[in-house]
């Protein structure tokens, strides 16, 4: 082999240590397979750690409702996330620690559509700090 060949082997080497080790930190990007089959447009949704501060998810347009489906690229880092969907009527509803690691998809149901005060998701938001 030549120096200039092992040099590059070296490298090539290195790199991929470099990448094994980023990718077990838990830095990875998640997406989510969401499938909206409520009856209204989904036309806002929220990522957070279990507990924190709600980052937007781009979802490019509204998913209208029916079973249309569309994947979205979370904003937050790690497995447990606090998931808050807004539909075009102003319902809300929060599906409080989805590991998005163990499941990538969520099935909005008709039934999860229902208007949620403020008081209840900062019930939710309690409730799901406290586990």
């Amino acid at each position: 082999m030549r120096p200039l060949s092992i040099r590059f082997a070296f490298a090539a080497a290195l790199l991929s240590v470099v990448a094994i080790a980023q990718a077990g930190d838990g830095s990875r990007v998640h997406y989510l397979d969401i499938v909206n089959r409520a009856h209204e447009r989904l036309v806002a949704m929220s990522a957070a750690p279990v507990g924190g501060e709600p980052v937007p998810v781009v979802l490019g347009e509204d998913l209208h409702g029916g079973g249309n489906a569309a994947t979205v690229r979370l904003p937050v880092q790690g497995c447990v996330q606090d998931l808050r969907l807004e539909f075009r009527n102003g319902q809300q509803v929060m599906y409080p620690a989805v590991d998005v690691c163990a499941h990538r998809g969520l099935t909005i149901q008709p039934a999860h559509a229902r208007r949620m005060t403020a008081e209840e998701l900062q019930k939710q938001q309690r409730v799901a700090r406290e586990d």
